[in-house]
């Protein structure tokens, strides 16, 4: 009777040694993966029956996180933040600030953020931090970005087959708001902050691209259907559609007589001239002249008159319209939104 309890104990004894063991094993096992397990991972989440195989794989990843948090001069727990979010790692910036304010707004909004913010670093909440140098840096960016993308729409208007259904009045707002996923009064407000334009007039800027080479074919035409001949700059005779014979100056302003003499009222309109070089209006067409060429619209066509008369009859005419959708699409694969080292903004083109 007595041995038979005694056995009882001591087996009883074996019993709770073994469950003391394994208790102990199993810890140790859930203390390792605890401090193995990758940042933002838990590792109650593995699976009890995890093999050495899959050990060694989740140690590999773990080491992987740590390398490349290290080499970007961060947190593994921001690093596996980004990483869950499908950010890669040329996506992730490398600017501490700028990184906080990213991590904020998808913490905040749980969605990546908008193109435009990631083209120009502007978050909500930077706007108060940002000196401003650096300000006018994102601002910058944002606006070459917008600029590629109102080409690419004024571009593909030109190559569309049904653009006649479009009126002089229409813009391509909606359809670069869209691709760059912001709301057109946001980026009318940042547009008018950096330049002084707004998004309307920015576009009108864009449009005007193209002004100098329908002004000039038109001084052209004139030059050609003139009944005078002058002395160009080179010496030669130039237009000879006449008796008279003059200087580079009094062949400007013979040209420009004849130009004012097609256009008198009613049957010329300041407006409707506007509207056949693609303006809504002559006061947008006045305002972009002024801003992309530094001079009224009745100025340029001077000025084109003197180069007209200066390159004489043989000269080539340059019938290209601004750029081609295929140099459009290479400049904007080829944007790169500011980069941010150390706090300082830099550009495609270094510090400016």
């Amino acid at each position: 009777m007595v041995l038979n309890l005694d056995s009882r104990v001591a087996s009883q004894h074996r019993v709770e040694e073994s469950s003391a063991t394994t208790s102990a094993a199993t810890t140790t096992s859930t203390s390792m993966q605890q401090k193995c397990a990758l940042p933002g991972f838990d590792p109650a989440a593995l699976p009890s029956d995890l093999g050495f195989a899959e050990f060694e794989e989740f140690e590999r990843n773990r080491k992987a996180l740590w390398e490349t948090a290290r080499a970007l001069k961060m947190m593994p727990e921001e690093l596996q933040f980004f990483y869950d979010h499908k950010y890669t790692v040329e996506m992730i910036p490398r600017n501490p600030v700028f990184r906080k304010d990213m991590i904020a707004f998808l913490k905040k909004s749980e969605t990546a953020p908008a193109k435009w913010m990631m083209a120009s670093g502007i978050f909500p909440g930077s706007e108060k931090s940002d000196t401003v140098d650096v300000r006018r840096k994102k601002l910058r960016a944002l606006y070459k970005g917008a600029l590629l993308f109102i080409r690419k729409a004024f571009k593909r208007h030109e190559e569309d087959p049904d653009r006649a259904e479009r009126t002089v009045f229409w813009d391509p707002i909606a359809e670069v708001c869209r691709a760059m996923e912001i709301a057109p009064s946001a980026l009318s407000r940042f547009c008018k902050e950096l330049t002084g334009n707004s998004l309307v007039q920015v576009m009108d800027s864009v449009r005007a691209e193209t002004l100098r080479g329908k002004l000039k074919a038109g001084v052209r035409r004139a030059v050609q259907s003139s009944k005078f001949k002058v002395q160009s700059l080179n010496g030669e005779e130039s237009s000879a559609h006449g008796a008279s014979l003059g200087t580079i100056e009094e062949g400007i302003w013979a040209v420009w007589d004849a130009i004012k003499a097609e256009r008198k009222w009613p049957r010329f309109s300041q407006n409707a001239w506007a509207n056949e070089m693609g303006f809504a209006s002559y006061r947008r067409l006045y305002r972009a002249c002024q801003v992309v060429y530094g001079m009224t619209p009745h100025q340029l066509e001077l000025r084109l008159i003197e180069e007209v008369l200066g390159e004489g009859e043989e000269a080539v005419v340059d019938e290209k319209s601004g750029m081609t959708m295929a140099e459009v699409d290479a400049a904007i694969m080829a944007f790169e939104p500011y980069k941010m080292e150390g706090g300082v903004v830099v550009g495609r083109n270094g510090a400016d």
